[in-house]
């Protein structure tokens, strides 16, 4: 592991290394796009790993980005209201996915393991979708769709909110597959 400059050029480099090539002849295959993973060796440690250019018609072959941030007791400031937003709203504008969220492990698990369909969190972006159309769910606005926000805080969240939360948007049929 090195570390990674953070412009343009550098940055693709990295993708360009993170392509995915078929075990004989180490052909591209360009369906299957590019993989990267970015760690900072410090503590608290943060990571990132993105599968990107993948093509939809391949099943089972998603993109996606995932920040794995300290948790609360290692990086507190991270979990204020306004900075937790910021960088889901940072993710959005960058990435422009169909949904993201800010979970944990056992919310994740608590929910079905339904391929291409969104995972609730303390956090949820759902891209699409307008809060005029919600009733009983706290959102706001944010780029092409909503934030829905299970707690100002996230330690009040609890696995029974996620569970309700999940619910909830589920009646109204807010949780869509990716197509």
């Amino acid at each position: 592991m090195s570390p990674v400059a953070s412009d343009s050029g550098s940055l693709l480099g990295l993708l360009a290394r993170g392509v995915n090539r078929r075990d004989f002849g180490a052909a591209t295959i360009e369906e299957l796009g590019f993989s990267v993973g970015l760690w900072n060796r410090a503590r608290p440690a943060v990571g990132l790993s993105a599968t990107v250019g993948a093509h939809a018609s391949i099943a089972g072959i998603l993109n996606s980005v995932v920040l794995q941030m300290p948790t609360a007791a290692d990086a507190p400031e991270l979990y204020a209201f306004d900075s937790a937003t910021a960088i889901i709203s940072a993710l959005v504008d960058a990435w422009e996915p169909e949904w993201t969220t800010w979970t944990t492990d056992s919310w994740r698990n608590l929910q079905p393991s339904e391929p291409r369909k969104p995972v609730v969190g303390w956090l949820t972006y759902l891209r699409g979708v307008e809060s005029k159309s919600l009733t009983g769910i706290e959102t706001r606005g944010l780029s092409a769709g909503i934030l829905v926000c299970a707690a100002e805080d996230f330690e009040r969240v609890s696995e029974r909110e996620i569970r309700s939360l999940r619910s909830a948007l589920e009646k109204q049929a807010l949780l869509r597959p990716i197509p």
